[in-house]
């Protein structure tokens, strides 16, 4: 626990949260590019006029069929990351709320140590 604590610490916070936008548009970005951009190829039809133009076709297939599901996952994978981006965002967004609120805390808990010391002291004294 003091580990991540530590870790933490060394986190630039205000750099990350002023990067969180930025990351959120190239995410987005990368997912309309995606989107626009690649298109599932269309299958083309040959002759099967020899025995070596059929293999052909059906490697052609093959590989179609490949490209088709790689494009699939490719499409997935932005899809993902633009998720991933946007939860990385309201993370960031409460990770700034809960700092304000643990230093007004640690502000409210050093204030009343100091009353509680100081009423200590005057009642011993």
């Amino acid at each position: 626990m003091v580990a991540y604590l530590a870790a933490l610490k060394l986190v630039p916070w205000d750099d990350v949260i002023d990067a969180a936008p930025q990351i959120m548009s190239g995410a987005s970005r990368l997912f309309s590019w995606i989107g626009v951009t690649r298109k599932t190829p269309k299958r083309v039809e040959l002759e099967q006029a020899t025995v070596d133009i059929v293999s052909l076709a059906r490697t052609v297939h093959l590989l179609e069929g490949s490209i088709a599901e790689l494009d699939e996952q490719l499409r997935a994978s932005a899809l993902h990351v633009k998720q991933l981006a946007e939860a990385n965002v309201a993370l960031i967004g409460m990770i700034g709320k809960h700092r304000i609120w643990l230093m007004a805390l640690s502000l409210t808990t050093l204030l009343s140590l100091s009353v509680a010391i100081i009423f200590l002291y005057r009642t011993f004294t």
